[in-house]
């Protein structure tokens, strides 16, 4: 928008694609062929542009057929894009697209919607510069170094960047560049073992063996966590594939691809004891299930301890501190109703664009991430509350407007992988 002393409102250029992402392993599965698209991202830049009935027909079936054009090749595809909580899934035609196009882990897809259809382009070179298959020449090659006084093997910082770096997570990536260190695995694929280290960025990077104490998964236990009905621990998808998948044996990475499960041993490294458990693939996390029940039992574990977890000599060790994180919050008189409000008037811990189904008033709910709800709101809960909540799967809360002033009763409502605030009339 240009402004004078008046505003022009003109198009923008063609080539512009609200939504970028990098392809992953999933992506490009053919074997369970489904695209993986951020929720925030397609309910701004797709969904809101959909027509009516195609919006309403999402919000009731969960799904939506829609026309999606390939912009490289001109072909057109009739697929549906599948509502799964956090994010949308692209399927239908979307193995055909990966095997026609070669597509490839690593890969840039751009997708855009115009005309009441979802525009596709996959460049075909893959993101960032490809490392040159070659052998390494002499200024790549550094001494190693021997001094077992002080362990670590200097790497040159562009072979480093071009061959290691390039396939990392941003986050990884922008972890590295702000501390200057992060913790890696390094696996000796003469022998098969598996090494915590450190990779340190000065003018070149060192690569240097971590402390023994070092977890590279840790997480806060949530309710849903330490619940003995359904017992299974939930790890972010990204930590797993990174500090454990990766360091599997072949077989049981090719077993967790296609069934979507493995076994694997767990050891609890503050009693010794072990257990048979399954990895089990959720799409955006993975849930440990099995014996997880005997451990929350058996180590009394409860909402709001830390668990670290790591991946050693083919086994998932893993380790829960007997103090939860921070002070405990003091047990209050218990009160008619919770009241849902931030301690601090001005630290809002749970934050969201709010979405077309988020202000529906024939439909009036707002869904809130439950891990979200379950770190900043029932964390503070005392514990009965907690277990009406699990027991009922909702319970009536006060909630306060704090741009009015204004109390309303709402409900708080358990839905899987989300937790829903509804009544009054709308919200």
């Amino acid at each position: 928008m240009k402004r004078t002393n008046y505003y022009n409102v003109a198009p923008q250029l063609q080539d512009q694609w609200p939504i970028r992402k990098a392809l992953t392993l999933s992506d490009v599965d053919i074997t369970h062929p489904f695209l993986t698209l951020p929720r925030q991202q397609v309910e701004t830049y797709i969904v809101v542009y959909m027509n009516p009935q195609q919006q309403e027909h999402l919000r009731a079936e969960g799904q939506v057929g829609i026309n999606a054009q390939d912009d490289d090749t001109g072909d057109m595809y009739i697929m549906k894009l599948k509502w799964r909580g956090s994010y949308y899934n692209l399927i239908g035609k979307w193995g055909k697209v990966v095997r026609g196009k070669g597509l490839d882990v690593g890969q840039e897809i751009k997708l855009r919607w115009s005309n009441s259809c979802l525009h596709f382009s996959v460049p075909q070179q893959p993101i960032g510069p490809v490392p040159r298959s070659r052998a390494a020449s002499p200024d790549d090659r550094s001494p190693i170094n021997v001094d077992i006084n002080h362990p670590f093997l200097t790497l040159p910082g562009k072979a480093v960047e071009d061959h290691i770096l390039f396939y990392w997570t941003h986050q990884a990536r922008e972890q590295l560049r702000d501390e200057h260190q992060v913790g890696i695995n390094a696996r000796d694929d003469d022998t098969g073992d598996v090494y915590v280290m450190k990779m340190k960025r000065t003018n070149y990077y060192n690569v240097a063996p971590q402390l023994q104490d070092q977890w590279p998964i840790r997480k806060a236990l949530t309710l849903s966590d330490v619940d003995i009905t359904h017992p299974f621990l939930t790890l972010p998808r990204q930590q797993v594939e990174t500090y454990i998948v990766v360091y599997m044996n072949p077989q049981q990475q090719e077993h967790l691809r296609a069934e979507g499960q493995v076994g694997i041993n767990a050891q609890d490294d503050d009693t010794g004891d072990m257990y048979i458990m399954k990895l089990k693939w959720r799409g955006s996390y993975y849930n440990l299930i099995g014996k997880w029940g005997k451990v929350v039992r058996g180590k009394g574990l409860d909402v709001g301890q830390e668990i670290k977890l790591r991946w050693s000599n083919s086994c998932l060790h893993f380790s829960v501190p007997q103090q939860p994180i921070g002070p405990v919050p003091p047990v209050p008189v218990p009160p008619v109703r919770m009241i849902a409000a931030p301690l601090v008037h001005n630290h809002w811990p749970i934050r969201k664009v709010l979405t077309s189904s988020d202000v529906d008033p024939n439909h009036p709910f707002l869904p809130l991430p439950r891990k979200s709800v379950e770190e900043n709101i029932l964390v503070h809960w005392v514990p009965q509350e907690r277990e009406r909540l699990r027991k009922e799967e909702h319970v009536s809360i006060n909630a306060r407007d704090y741009d009015t002033g204004e109390s309303h009763e709402m409900k708080l409502k358990w839905r899987g992988i989300i937790t829903t605030l509804s009544g009054n009339g709308g919200i």
